[in-house]
Protein backbone atom coordinates (compact mmCIF):
# COMPACT_ATOMS: atom_id res chain seq x y z
CA UNK A 1 0.00 0.00 0.00
CA UNK A 2 3.06 2.58 1.19
CA UNK A 3 4.63 1.39 -2.20
CA UNK A 4 1.81 2.45 -4.57
CA UNK A 5 1.07 6.01 -2.86
CA UNK A 6 4.88 6.23 -3.14
CA UNK A 7 4.32 5.62 -6.89
CA UNK A 8 1.14 7.81 -7.33
CA UNK A 9 3.00 11.03 -5.51
CA UNK A 10 6.21 10.57 -7.98
CA UNK A 11 4.27 10.16 -11.00
CA UNK A 12 2.17 13.35 -10.02
CA UNK A 13 5.54 14.78 -9.61
CA UNK A 14 6.59 13.49 -12.93
CA UNK A 15 3.48 15.17 -14.51
CA UNK A 16 3.60 18.48 -13.11
CA UNK A 17 7.20 19.26 -14.00
CA UNK A 18 6.72 18.00 -17.44
CA UNK A 19 3.36 20.41 -17.65
CA UNK A 20 5.68 23.35 -16.59
CA UNK A 21 8.31 22.26 -19.51
CA UNK A 22 5.51 22.11 -22.18
CA UNK A 23 6.39 24.73 -24.58
CA UNK A 24 4.44 28.04 -24.76
CA UNK A 25 3.98 27.85 -28.59
CA UNK A 26 2.36 24.60 -29.65
CA UNK A 27 5.09 22.17 -30.95
CA UNK A 28 2.63 21.67 -34.88
CA UNK A 29 3.30 25.60 -35.16
CA UNK A 30 6.73 25.53 -34.00
CA UNK A 31 7.89 23.19 -36.29
CA UNK A 32 6.49 25.12 -39.79
CA UNK A 33 8.79 28.12 -38.09
CA UNK A 34 12.26 28.84 -39.52
CA UNK A 35 14.07 29.47 -36.42
CA UNK A 36 17.30 30.06 -38.27
CA UNK A 37 16.42 32.93 -39.95
CA UNK A 38 18.21 35.90 -37.45
CA UNK A 39 15.76 38.99 -36.85
CA UNK A 40 18.96 41.10 -37.87
CA UNK A 41 18.42 39.56 -41.60
CA UNK A 42 15.14 40.08 -41.30
CA UNK A 43 15.13 43.56 -40.94
CA UNK A 44 18.13 44.25 -43.27
CA UNK A 45 15.51 43.28 -45.69
CA UNK A 46 11.72 42.00 -44.80
CA UNK A 47 10.16 41.70 -48.38
CA UNK A 48 13.69 39.30 -49.32
CA UNK A 49 11.51 37.10 -46.42
CA UNK A 50 7.98 37.56 -47.52
CA UNK A 51 6.36 33.95 -46.99
CA UNK A 52 8.47 32.40 -44.48
CA UNK A 53 7.29 31.53 -41.11
CA UNK A 54 9.45 33.09 -38.42
CA UNK A 55 9.69 32.78 -34.40
CA UNK A 56 10.20 35.99 -32.58
CA UNK A 57 9.83 37.44 -29.54
CA UNK A 58 10.20 41.05 -27.53
CA UNK A 59 8.24 43.72 -25.78
CA UNK A 60 5.03 45.49 -26.86
CA UNK A 61 5.24 48.80 -27.21
CA UNK A 62 2.21 49.81 -28.43
CA UNK A 63 -0.78 48.80 -29.54
CA UNK A 64 -3.27 49.74 -31.76
CA UNK A 65 -6.75 48.90 -33.12
CA UNK A 66 -8.02 49.71 -36.27
CA UNK A 67 -11.14 48.58 -37.94
CA UNK A 68 -10.14 45.21 -39.38
CA UNK A 69 -7.20 44.79 -37.24
CA UNK A 70 -4.67 45.41 -34.54
CA UNK A 71 -1.09 46.41 -35.40
CA UNK A 72 1.22 45.78 -32.22
CA UNK A 73 4.74 47.43 -32.76
CA UNK A 74 7.18 45.10 -30.56
CA UNK A 75 10.78 45.38 -29.73
CA UNK A 76 12.97 42.61 -30.94
CA UNK A 77 14.92 40.49 -28.38
CA UNK A 78 16.57 37.54 -28.14
CA UNK A 79 14.36 34.32 -27.04
CA UNK A 80 15.98 31.85 -23.97
CA UNK A 81 15.22 28.47 -24.33
CA UNK A 82 11.56 28.40 -23.19
CA UNK A 83 11.32 30.93 -26.09
CA UNK A 84 10.54 34.00 -23.30
CA UNK A 85 12.31 37.32 -24.82
CA UNK A 86 15.80 38.79 -22.84
CA UNK A 87 17.68 40.84 -22.48
CA UNK A 88 15.64 43.95 -24.27
CA UNK A 89 19.46 45.72 -24.29
CA UNK A 90 20.15 43.85 -26.90
CA UNK A 91 17.33 44.44 -29.05
CA UNK A 92 18.31 44.41 -32.60
CA UNK A 93 14.86 46.11 -33.45
CA UNK A 94 11.18 46.11 -34.07
CA UNK A 95 8.83 44.94 -36.00
CA UNK A 96 4.88 44.58 -36.07
CA UNK A 97 2.38 41.92 -35.67
CA UNK A 98 -0.43 42.29 -37.66
CA UNK A 99 -3.33 40.85 -36.10
CA UNK A 100 -6.74 39.94 -38.04
CA UNK A 101 -9.57 41.57 -35.86
CA UNK A 102 -9.25 43.00 -32.61
CA UNK A 103 -6.90 42.30 -29.58
CA UNK A 104 -7.85 43.89 -26.33
CA UNK A 105 -5.02 46.90 -26.06
CA UNK A 106 -5.50 46.37 -22.26
CA UNK A 107 -4.02 42.75 -22.13
CA UNK A 108 -1.54 43.41 -24.88
CA UNK A 109 -0.48 46.60 -23.51
CA UNK A 110 3.28 48.21 -23.69
CA UNK A 111 5.60 46.20 -21.39
CA UNK A 112 4.52 43.11 -21.83
CA UNK A 113 6.64 40.16 -23.61
CA UNK A 114 5.69 38.56 -26.14
CA UNK A 115 6.26 35.42 -28.39
CA UNK A 116 5.11 35.07 -31.82
CA UNK A 117 5.31 32.50 -34.83
CA UNK A 118 4.07 34.41 -37.66
CA UNK A 119 4.97 34.71 -41.18
CA UNK A 120 6.43 37.43 -43.15
CA UNK A 121 4.10 39.71 -45.00
CA UNK A 122 6.51 42.35 -46.01
CA UNK A 123 7.38 45.83 -44.69
CA UNK A 124 5.29 48.84 -43.56
CA UNK A 125 7.42 52.52 -43.60
CA UNK A 126 6.96 54.58 -40.49
CA UNK A 127 8.91 57.36 -38.64
CA UNK A 128 10.87 56.72 -34.76
CA UNK A 129 11.08 60.74 -33.83
CA UNK A 130 12.05 61.73 -36.72
CA UNK A 131 13.95 58.83 -38.28
CA UNK A 132 12.42 56.86 -41.09
CA UNK A 133 11.95 53.25 -40.18
CA UNK A 134 11.08 49.75 -42.26
CA UNK A 135 8.93 47.74 -39.94
CA UNK A 136 9.15 44.30 -41.15
CA UNK A 137 5.43 43.10 -40.56
CA UNK A 138 4.28 39.26 -39.24
CA UNK A 139 0.94 38.20 -39.39
CA UNK A 140 0.46 35.99 -36.46
CA UNK A 141 -0.06 31.79 -36.42
CA UNK A 142 0.30 31.97 -32.67
CA UNK A 143 0.59 33.94 -30.41
CA UNK A 144 2.21 33.57 -26.53
CA UNK A 145 1.70 36.58 -24.16
CA UNK A 146 3.93 36.48 -20.95
CA UNK A 147 2.91 37.47 -17.57
CA UNK A 148 4.75 41.11 -16.65
CA UNK A 149 7.56 39.92 -14.44
CA UNK A 150 7.56 43.68 -13.08
CA UNK A 151 4.19 42.69 -11.82
CA UNK A 152 3.86 39.95 -9.58
CA UNK A 153 1.07 37.72 -8.90
CA UNK A 154 1.37 38.08 -4.65
CA UNK A 155 -1.35 38.85 -2.58
CA UNK A 156 -2.00 38.55 0.96
CA UNK A 157 -5.15 39.09 2.76
CA UNK A 158 -6.99 38.95 6.00
CA UNK A 159 -10.44 38.54 6.47
CA UNK A 160 -13.87 37.28 5.41
CA UNK A 161 -14.28 36.53 1.55
CA UNK A 162 -18.00 36.03 0.37
CA UNK A 163 -21.24 38.30 -0.14
CA UNK A 164 -23.41 39.19 2.55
Amino acid sequence: MLQKRKLRFLALIVAVLAAGCAPVISKKVLETAQRDIPFSELAKDPMGYKGSTVLLGGTILKTDNLEAETVMEVLAQPLSRTLRPVRPEESPGRFLVVAEGFLDPALYAPGRPITVVGVVEGVRKGVLGEHPYAYPVISPVELHLWRDERRPDITIGVGVYGSF
